[in-house]
């Protein structure tokens, strides 16, 4: 699979986008690439020091665009709010967003409001820190020239789980306990999210007339922190083993990047828009089908409603 930003990627001169979780990994590679094409970029993340540093290493580069940090704290969605009311005060317009930050592996673990840690942080937060956006990018859409796009990084794990319904904070709650690999049967959850969410927001914008693409996506089996983090959970003994046959099969975040940014730039979207929106891609930028639950538009619609709601409880 190749991918060639140079040759790939259109001009971004202009243009202003927001890449989640882009201190490292595939957020930082898809940060860097937009950058190098002209786009104003903010990697928003919450860590002050990793972005400085990552700020450090495209500034080095020599890179065409510009790069700025811009805080956000996506574990509780009051704090992805008022990031993206901060950010309303920065901009007067956004072209590309790209929710990319997420909790991969990790134990089951009760966020503050309620809902556990990787649903607040994979669907919740970014729910929310999207919606609060929506004017500013409805109103750059509306403008001469623009190509508007959402793209949500999801997973092949989305496959994993087959959920009949989410209309109570149990239906987020999700444990698997008794189930093999539960870990990622929850993380296969909130990517569950993610697709569901995208079509309804792609559905809405149908809907209102709103010309912005959203895409969910599969990104790759991709070498990361969290491929490291993942096998540290295995016996000491085996550790170094599947980090290294990882590393060996596994594509690099450069690679992984391709899909996000074919996502959030190809010209072969904005040429073919019935096609494109509210599509689900796969390595490099082909469009692939979701499994079933993933394509249920009622389970879909059920999900906004009731994320809108548990929000409204938190009065947000």
């Amino acid at each position: 699979m190749k991918f060639d930003p140079a040759k790939d990627v259109p001009d971004l001169d202009g243009r202003v986008a927001i890449v989640t979780g882009s201190t490292s990994g595939i957020g930082f590679a898809v940060a860097q690439v937009l950058v190098r094409k002209g786009a104003k970029v903010y990697l928003a993340a919450r860590s002050e020091e990793k972005a400085k540093a990552c700020l450090k290493r495209i500034d080095e580069g020599h890179e065409k665009g510009t790069v700025e940090w811009h805080y956000l704290d996506l574990s509780d969605p009051a704090l992805a709010k008022k990031s993206a009311e901060e950010f309303l005060a920065k901009e007067q317009r956004l072209d590309i967003l790209i929710n990319n930050a997420a909790v991969v592996v990790a134990d089951y673990k009760m966020g503050s409001r309620g809902i556990q840690e990787i649903i607040t942080v994979n669907h919740f937060s970014p729910f929310i820190f999207t919606n609060i956006l929506l004017p500013l990018m409805k109103s750059t859409a509306a403008l001469p020239d623009t190509d508007v796009r959402i793209v949500n990084v999801s997973s092949g794990a989305h496959m994993f789980v087959s959920p009949k319904q989410f209309k109570t904070k149990d239906d987020f709650n999700m444990t698997y306990e008794k189930e093999w690999f539960a870990t990622m049967k929850r993380y296969g959850l909130s990517k569950l999210l993610n697709v569901l969410w995208t079509k309804e927001l792609q559905r809405r914008f149908t809907e209102e007339g709103v010309d912005i693409t959203c895409i969910s996506l599969h990104p790759g089996t991709v070498f990361t922190e969290n491929t490291v983090n993942t096998a540290k959970r295995f016996p000491s003994f085996l550790q170094p083993i599947l980090i290294s046959l990882s590393r060996m099969t596994m594509m690099s975040p450069t690679q992984g990047a391709g899909t996000p940014v074919l996502a959030a730039t190809s010209q072969e979207a904005k040429k073919n828009p019935e096609k494109y929106k509210g599509a689900y891609m796969e390595p490099m930028g082909k469009i692939s089908k979701v499994s079933k639950t993933a394509a249920n538009a009622a389970l879909a619609q059920e999900l906004w409603t009731t994320t809108e709601t548990l929000l409204n409880e938190m009065d947000l």
